[in-house]
């Protein structure tokens, strides 16, 4: 996935579209990048940066705070997605994924056309972009993947191969990070071509059992299997928390963050048609105590004002004395496609949640909300929180 982290908040906040936006911590303590838009990385800012130096490489940057549960929620749902077309489906990291298609990829006109549904059928689904590397070996197609980001699609045949790593600075290929390559260098081996045809016995001496393995790959070759991931693709939970932009003891204020912060949990639960049976709130106090509590459900919900009952239930006998710096609000035990409720009042019911869900799926997250989630000291404005009056 292409800028992942940073792509995942332009398509929750569609103000955001276009903007060099900076995914890090919380935007008032200032912290790390942990992801920038492509609009961002135009102006030399990268991951792992300070945000101070890359707020001094753009200024008008705008800070947005990451969210985790929601990066994992939408890496499950696309990687389950995947699944339809190999089961040999290896998860790298929570944005890359390898496909093994040896088998499969003539049900589906071939590895290009297969290539493009994949992109097409995220963008579309889930509004983000991907980019495809399509080679003999995970080495190979890992390399290619990032050739023309973003949105790219890159197959490297057998007969090319040779040509283009001749050339290629070793520290392209995935296993060689900073410590390999400053090694390489002082021997002399500064691309790929130079790192096959170096000698194996100088490689074993240097690097020990991985010199021969470094060879290989300045070749080109990988005889490593795609490992099909077991259990990745199976929703557990979904949560979302939220660090106040000050510490508080007051109920009015948590119950109202409790009930914004249920509402983004029912709405993805129906984004994934899922259900949970249980509801589970996260109070972290001014001193970094966590305390966590769930309650399970004799039936299972997905709409965000019953599943703040229960969590509000629970607030009611937390201790609020010490005062409260985040908040967090889960379900688990997820089932898929069950009902709850009257049938009659349900179906009503179920409209109006799905036309909230269109509208704020359309126009960006909290574009329409219950009224009882207002509360005036908190506002969430451009990625930045703020005190003052408005609405969320």
């Amino acid at each position: 996935m292409d800028a992942f982290f940073a792509s995942c908040e332009q398509k929750t906040y569609p103000f955001l579209r276009g903007e060099p936006i900076l995914v890090c911590g919380n935007p008032v303590t200032r912290s790390v990048v942990a992801a920038c838009s492509y609009e961002a990385k135009q102006y030399g800012i990268s991951s792992g940066m300070s945000v101070k130096e890359a707020l001094r490489l753009c200024p008008w940057a705008i800070l947005v705070e990451g969210d985790p549960d929601k990066y994992q929620y939408v890496s499950v749902e696309i990687f389950g997605h995947l699944e339809a077309y190999s089961p040999l489906l290896e998860i790298f990291s929570i944005d890359e994924a390898f496909l093994d298609v040896t088998h499969t990829h003539r049900f589906f006109g071939g590895p290009l056309p297969l290539a493009e549904r994949i992109q097409g059928e995220v963008e579309k689904r889930w509004g983000l972009t991907v980019s495809v590397g399509i080679a003999p070996n995970k080495l190979l197609a890992k390399l290619a993947s990032g050739l023309q980001k973003p949105r790219g699609l890159v197959r490297l045949s057998a007969q090319e191969i040779p040509a283009i790593l001749e050339v290629l600075p070793v520290e392209k290929l995935c296993g060689i990070g900073a410590k390999t390559k400053e090694a390489l260098f002082e021997m002399g081996i500064l691309t790929c071509g130079e790192l096959g045809r170096a000698d194996e016995k100088t490689l074993f001496r240097r690097f020990g059992i991985l010199g021969p393995m470094l060879k290989k790959m300045g070749k080109g070759e990988d005889e490593s299997p795609v490992l099909r991931s077991g259990g990745e693709g199976i929703v557990k939970s979904m949560s979302h928390v939220y660090t106040l932009p000050h510490d508080t003891h007051s109920f009015p204020e948590l119950a109202s963050l409790c009930l914004r912060l249920s509402e983004k949990v029912g709405r993805r639960l129906r984004e994934g048609r899922y259900h949970g049976h249980g509801v589970t709130l996260t109070v972290r106090y001014r001193d970094f105590k966590t305390f966590t509590r769930q309650k399970t459900l004799a039936r299972p919900l997905d709409d965000g004002y019953d599943i703040y009952r229960v969590a509000a239930q629970i607030l009611k006998t937390v201790n609020l004395s010490p005062t409260v710096r985040l908040l967090g609000v889960g379900v688990s035990g997820l089932v898929r496609e069950e009902r709850q409720g009257d049938l009659f009042d349900e179906e009503k019911w179920r409209r109006l949640l799905e036309g909230m869900d269109r509208i704020n799926n359309r126009y960006g997250e909290e574009t329409v909300y219950r009224a009882a989630a207002f509360f005036p000291v908190i506002r969430k404005t451009h990625g930045f929180t703020e005190a003052g009056h408005g609405s969320f």
